[in-house]
């Protein structure tokens, strides 16, 4: 939750931005900002604390930090908005890739093919985004750790051994 949201102060579409890239840093690290505390204790440090940030920012490409660092200004006049985001390096081709896609997507339907497989077809490279496939690629690793420390930290994990890698979490009754 962004700091202007928690204060109930006047906010906008920043507030957004703020969840983008706390969502961007949860992504990358597998858990967001503050997630070993108390939810109502992470709330009161939002405001209080500086803003959050990869642990590790030397894992990840200077473009994914920056793009963090435009989204968790803790000032919101000084968060980028939205705009300014699609033009930033980390998405902008991303974005430029889609726009393209989509601006004549409906003249690219051949022979029942979806826009999406005849631009796949054309570029000769398979469906979906070259850069969101590397990026992809590159958090398995970083991920793999935090999993494995995860796995060695739980508190669940002689209840996992116990019930054979069910969640205890889980009921007969859900649909886990």
């Amino acid at each position: 939750m962004a700091p202007e949201v928690i204060k109930e102060s006047h906010y906008d579409g920043r507030a957004d931005v703020w969840s983008l890239g706390i969502t961007a840093i949860e992504m990358a690290e597998g858990a967001p900002p503050h997630s070993n505390l108390n939810p109502m204790r992470a709330i009161f440090l939002i405001p209080s604390k500086p803003a959050p940030n990869l642990n590790d920012p030397d894992l990840w490409s200077p473009e994914m930090v920056d793009f963090i660092r435009c989204c968790c200004k803790k000032d919101a006049s000084e968060r980028s908005d939205s705009a300014l985001l699609a033009s930033h390096p980390f998405v902008k081709q991303e974005v430029n890739a889609l726009r393209r896609i989509h601006a004549n997507f409906d003249t690219m339907c051949l022979h029942g093919a979806s826009g999406y497989e005849h631009v796949s077809k054309l570029s000769k490279r398979p469906p979906g985004l070259p850069a969101l496939r590397s990026l992809m690629e590159s958090m398995k690793k970083p991920l793999d750790v935090v999993k494995s420390q995860r796995n060695d930290e739980s508190p669940y994990k002689s209840e996992l051994k116990e019930t054979g890698g069910l969640s205890p979490m889980l009921t007969e009754d859900s649909d886990g």
